[in-house]
């Protein structure tokens, strides 16, 4: 008889998304301060939103793959 595997790949996309626009959230936050003092970090400090995103964006698309590209 054939078990499933409690391990779920899907699952760890959805964590990989949620942790990383937590992550750049709070490296947006935790710079605002320096922001203010300096350009170079005021520039750098707008990337780590977009990062988030995209990284957030790639698992999602990701995780959802077999519903939107392999129709059952």
């Amino acid at each position: 008889m054939k078990t499933k595997s409690p391990f779920q790949p899907k699952a760890l996309l959805w964590w990989v998304a949620i942790i990383s626009l937590v992550l750049s959230g709070a490296m947006f936050y935790l710079l605002g301060t320096q922001a203010e003092i300096d350009v170079t970090v005021r520039q750098q400090r707008m990337i780590f939103p977009l990062i988030g995103i995209v990284i957030a964006g790639v698992c999602l698309i990701a995780g959802t793959a077999g519903r939107w590209f392999y129709p059952k």
